[in-house]
């Protein structure tokens, strides 16, 4: 039996993971397993006993069903929650995809709920969310040696993510076209205070590499630095949604994982006011007739290539089946049955939209699946519109 093991540390390694997962079709029933995990000792012994538990509900599923074909793969997972090593080493989460003959296990540094279903396809809603947009920040950290812009996630930290940024006080100024003897450069070399008049021209350099970056983002930018280096590098910023909030200190004395967890904090205002603006795109385009309302219609508007932003709740699903490309809503999880959020998610990511998963009482009409479209189609609108909506 093939059993493989991935610590998913960023959001393309988890969507090429996704990609793999979703082309499996040599099954007639697919097993997927989320467990919470955790860091520390007391989290490890939890999270032992919420998947020994979660164990015991998919061989419940499976006898339901007679599939004898999972007891290979079930039996080496019943070997895991006895396992310390393998708890003592777990992140915030734990995804385990099963199929006869083959055990996936992800390791992932998000918190996911805790879930088994049984059916014709995996389910894997709640990995889509961890790769979805929201809750998405970037931090900025400044020193005189050294500059990062790293883009931060529920599911983890993807680094230096901005290839143009210099690579350090004496790499801008030289780019800024300051020589070897110029004041700023002494003054640099003698580990003395970079003058602001230098200090300024360095953060332009910065702030030209991080517009560009950023062009068209509304994700909250917050800078880690010395305290005197806020001020100044406001004064050059271009980027509307950097956070008037700062972490103080050098960044260079610090770990990047504490300095994310920090900011999260910091930025919960602002990241709630960060949906709240891309659910008001989605009103203006409400007003502009380039909103979609239900689910069929934005698999229409996806297929198309028209789907520019998908919003989908993340804490609730919607069984059912998809045949001939017709929807049609079913009993809970089965073996015919798919969250259809799923499929729309899916084809969403095919299409290249941004994805956000909500909750459910954030979405702003009775329609569970709204999107943005790219351009007007009043014709699809129409036939859409009189075909009504799911």
């Amino acid at each position: 039996m093939n059993q493989t093991m991935t610590d998913i540390k960023s959001v393309g390694a988890l969507l090429e993971k996704i990609e793999e997962l979703r082309t499996c079709e040599d099954s007639q029933a697919f097993l997927s397993i989320y467990c919470k995990t955790g860091r520390l000792p007391d989290d490890a012994a939890k999270a032992r006993i919420r998947f020994k538990n979660a164990l015991a509900e998919a061989e419940t599923k499976i006898a339901l069903h007679d599939l004898h074909e999972f007891s290979k793969p079930l039996q080496a997972l019943s070997k895991l929650p006895s396992d310390e090593d393998f708890w003592n080493h777990q992140s915030e989460g734990l995804a385990v995809f099963v199929r006869p003959g083959s055990v996936e296990i992800l390791k992932l540094n998000a918190p996911v709920p805790d879930e088994v279903v049984l059916g014709p396809e995996f389910h894997l809603k709640p990995v889509l969310a961890l790769a979805a947009n929201a809750d998405v920040f970037y931090l900025l950290s400044l020193s005189q040696k050294k500059v990062t812009l790293d883009r931060v996630s529920h599911l983890g930290i993807q680094e230096n993510v901005c290839p143009h940024l210099p690579q350090g006080y004496e790499d801008a100024m030289e780019a800024a076209g300051y020589d070897e003897d110029s004041r700023a450069m002494k003054g640099l070399k003698s580990e003395r205070k970079v003058e602001d008049k230098y200090l300024k021209k360095y953060f332009e350099e910065i702030e030209r590499a991080v517009a560009q970056h950023l062009d068209g983002e509304t994700f909250p930018l917050i800078l880690a630095c010395a305290d005197s280096y806020g001020p100044v590098y406001r004064e050059v910023n271009t980027y509307p949604p950097l956070s008037e909030n700062l972490l103080a200190g050098n960044p260079e004395h610090r770990d990047l994982r504490e300095m994310a967890d920090e900011a999260r904090l910091l930025l919960h205002s602002e990241l709630i006011n960060s949906q709240r603006v891309t659910l008001g795109l989605y009103k203006e385009a409400k007003a502009a007739n380039l909103s979609v309302e239900g689910l069929e219609a934005s698999l229409a508007a996806a297929a198309d290539g028209n789907l520019k932003t998908l919003f989908l709740p993340g804490d609730a699903s919607l069984w059912g089946t998809r045949e001939d490309g017709k929807i049609k809503s079913g009993q809970p999880e089965s073996l015919e049955t798919i969250d259809l959020y799923q499929i729309a998610a899916l084809a969403a990511l095919d299409a290249g939209s941004e994805i956000y998963f909500l909750e459910e009482a954030q979405l702003p009409t009775d329609s569970k699946v709204i999107g943005i479209q790219r351009w007007q189609d009043q014709a699809k609108t129409s036939v859409h519109a009189a075909a009504g909506v799911v």
